[in-house]
Formats: C-alpha cells, structure tokens, sequence
C-alpha cells in the first residue's frame, strides 16, 4: 500500500496499535505490487483489476481525497505510477483517469517510509 500526504497530515506507526493518521487534508492511496520484497521497486506501475493474482509492476486500486477525513473519496479505475528511485530519494509519476473521467495527474520526490505489516504481526 503506498499511501501520499499532502502538508498538514501525518501517519505514525504505534507498535502493536497499527498506524494513526492525524491532520486534515490531501491523501492518495494505491494498492501497488512490486517485485521486491522490502521496498518500492523501480517500474512503470500498470492499473490492473481483471484478476484474483495481481501481476507484479501493477496495482489494482488507486483513489485521493482533499480533505480525507471526510470521507469524500475519489476513486481512479485506470492509469499509470512511474517509479525511478536514485539512493533514498523516489520519484513518482501518476497518471490516469477518475471516476467521473477527468485526467489526473500528481507528482513526488521524496524518501519514503517502509512498514512491513508481516514483521508487525498484522
């Protein structure tokens, strides 16, 4: 799961409690299937929900919210995640179509965070 936030929220891991997120405004979620086992690997990412087994390179849902604790989500049914990483530091491209067929489009650079819900217990 790759979750993006926008200025004003945060995600804190409380061991033994899962996470909590605090704040208000901008959130992405994907659900993403990478190659690699502990972190996002390098690939143009490919929206994909025909099937039970999800192809690694691809990801099988994808929505946003401007204000994500009011429930008001916006659900993506088809596009692309580019993901070139250099050291720490990961680019994201997302490209696609909303629900209501509007192009979006959305950018980062950053480093990210890595939880393993296994190692957790979860």
């Amino acid at each position: 799961d790759l979750n993006l936030f926008g200025e004003g929220v945060t995600m804190t891991n409380i061991e033994g409690s899962g996470r909590i997120i605090n704040g208000d405004g901008f959130r992405f979620y994907c659900e993403m299937f990478s190659s690699e086992d502990d972190m996002l690997a390098p690939a143009t990412y490919v929206y994909n929900d025909t099937s039970n087994v999800s192809p690694v390179n691809s990801f099988d849902y994808m929505d946003y919210s401007f204000e994500w604790q009011d429930a008001n989500w916006i659900y993506c049914p088809e596009g692309t995640i580019k993901v070139t990483k250099s050291g720490d530091t990961y680019e994201l491209i997302i490209m696609g179509k909303n629900s209501n067929d509007e192009e979006i489009s959305g950018y980062y650079k950053g480093p990210l965070q890595w939880f393993n819900d296994d190692e957790e217990g979860k």
